[in-house]
């Protein structure tokens, strides 16, 4: 008894840091225009992590507050309290290996290129506490799971949790696809393309700081003002906005990137505009400080 309180306690534990993780996830998804730029992997691969965790937290829950999928608790009586539903219990122990395995399969390998997962949104999280976090987690589903075997002789993966897990990523990324990125919003038809187009950009070199000016011209038959930008962390916009752009005029839009450890950079800068229907004019600059 003393042991499953442990092993109860420690699922909590991991849970409620799953539900902060997936919390700075999903804001930072929903908030943060150049999201998907700031990502080590491909964006439908950074959201079915979210989803597999958003599902796994609620299996978890699930399987402590009551019996689902047509599993019975033990009955409660004065010597014998209710009890969570095994089978999911025992679902939710697989899947958290599974998980954790490929948490740390990611976090190890991020940490040995040097990259940030994002796995807090921008909320900056050492690479090793994650790894570490995620090395626990491994460690704990695999002597869950372990002990599940010597009760079932076998793994225990309820089939009827398959489909709603499936289910689960596909809206996931169905409903980042058409409210997060610029191809979904076309394709729905919320936003057009931009009328703005960059046709060059010269580029001065200082000891502390690139200087990079976008030449930016206005393609389209009516006045476009830019009222806003935003960047990558290493980029500071040295213009003063707003900046009215007439039709078919070319106007210089600098922007700074400072010097820090690593010589190399490449960063990306979005431009909103006074034109709402209009996606976000983004630019990717990249460089080298000798």
């Amino acid at each position: 008894m003393a042991n499953q309180k442990m092993i109860d306690t420690i699922q909590w534990l991991i849970l409620f840091w799953l539900l902060i993780s997936v919390g700075t996830k999903v804001f930072f998804v929903g908030s943060d225009p150049l999201w998907i730029h700031k990502l080590p992997v491909a964006w439908p691969v950074y959201i079915t992590a979210v989803a597999l965790e958003i599902f796994f937290c609620a299996i978890v829950f699930i399987g402590f507050i009551q019996p689902v999928f047509g599993s019975q608790p033990l009955p409660a009586s004065h010597s014998q309290p209710a009890t969570p539903s095994q089978p999911v219990r025992r679902s939710s122990n697989v899947l958290g290996l599974a998980i954790f395995s490929c948490f740390l399969t990611t976090h190890a390998l991020l940490w040995v290129w040097g990259e940030n997962c994002q796995c807090f949104g921008n909320l900056m999280v050492p690479q090793w506490i994650s790894f570490a976090f995620a090395a626990l987690g491994t460690l704990f589903f695999a002597y869950c799971v372990g002990c599940d075997r010597i009760k079932t002789k076998a793994f225990a993966f309820h089939g009827d949790l398959i489909s709603p897990m499936f289910w689960t990523i596909v809206f996931s990324l169905g409903l980042v696809f058409v409210t997060r990125t610029d191809e979904g919003k076309r394709f729905v038809g919320r936003v057009d393309i931009s009328h703005l187009e960059v046709i060059d950009v010269q580029v001065k070199k200082f000891d502390d700081f690139h200087e990079h000016a976008l030449e930016i011209v206005n393609t389209s038959l009516t006045p476009i003002t830019l009222v806003s930008s935003v960047s990558s962390c290493n980029c500071t916009s040295t213009v003063e906005l707003p900046m009215k752009i007439n039709p078919g005029v070319t106007r210089l839009v600098p922007t700074r990137v400072k010097k820090r450890s690593n010589s190399t950079y490449s960063e990306v800068l979005a431009y909103f505009t006074d034109c709402p229907e209009q996606i976000a004019l983004k630019v990717k600059v990249d460089g080298q400080f000798n």
